[in-house]
């Protein structure tokens, strides 16, 4: 019997369940530039994000309309239809997001670059920050004093992103509540243990780093095992002259629309 592929309803479903299993309501911190002054973009992933990832919006319910978190939460119950939402941009849209979302849900581990967007790149598409690899693109806008996902695109971040820089390692908080990230999800394998060390001691200085980390994996534990000291999993003093800051995207003037090549979502 031939297998038959999952309808646009189970990969939805597939995805809202990874999204939360990996990302909804978690905070994940992005390093990049030099191990001694590094640059970092903290992102926050909440369950009303899914929704425009995936390209779709709710529909009436009755005379209500469903919420973004509402929908979400039929999908990873595994109770959403088709008639519980549209298409936010069309059908084709909603398709090509949909063959990205498996490797943007696990962008904490997957990202290898980021940078400022380059505007005008393509059309319909505003964001202030992208993250990812050859293949899959998050978009980033700034809220506050964070940033939250605004788009998917089936790109090379290094067509898209404006000096891209290689990202240093990842880090998440598993809560949006605890103040600190302090997992270690991913980390260059061009970064030594000790420059790992030196990375960790500037952010936990900064605060944007917990006192004790845990490694997110076997492997990854293993290979910085050299960096694991006592100094790192305690709080260190400033130093004088550091005055790296966090990095925050500013949107910049739009310059006028240009045609997208056929594989750009949003």
């Amino acid at each position: 019997m031939t297998p038959t592929n999952p309808s646009r309803n189970d990969r939805i479903v597939n995805a809202a369940q990874i999204y939360q299993q990996n990302l909804c309501d978690q905070t994940v911190l992005f390093v990049y530039g030099k191990p001694s002054s590094p640059q970092t973009v903290e992102v926050e992933f909440k369950a009303g994000n899914f929704c425009h990832l995936v390209g779709v919006e709710p529909r009436r319910d009755g005379l209500m309309r469903m919420k973004a978190s509402e929908l979400y939460s039929r999908a990873i119950e595994g109770a959403l239809h088709s008639g519980n939402y549209g298409f936010s941009r069309g059908q084709d849209y909603c398709d090509l997001k949909l063959e990205v979302i498996g490797r943007i849900v696990r962008i904490d581990t997957n990202a290898r670059m980021i940078g400022d967007f380059e505007d005008g790149r393509f059309v319909n598409l505003s964001t202030d920050k992208v993250v990812g690899r050859q293949n899959a693109v998050l978009g980033l806008v700034e809220t506050g004093d964070v940033f939250v996902p605004n788009s998917v695109i089936n790109a090379d971040i290094r067509e898209i992103a404006r000096s891209a820089s290689q990202v240093l390692a990842t880090f998440k908080d598993p809560t949006l509540n605890s103040v600190k990230c302090s997992t270690v999800r991913y980390v260059a394998e061009s970064l030594e243990p000790s420059h790992f060390k030196e990375l960790c001691k500037v952010l936990q200085q900064r605060g944007e780093l917990g006192e004790a980390l845990n490694y997110g994996s076997q492997a990854l534990e293993s290979r910085l095992s050299t960096a694991k000291t006592e100094n790192l999993l305690k709080p260190v003093s400033a130093s004088p002259g550091n005055d790296a800051r966090i990095i925050r995207a500013v949107p910049k003037p739009r310059r006028g629309p240009t045609v997208p090549p056929p594989n750009t979502i949003r």
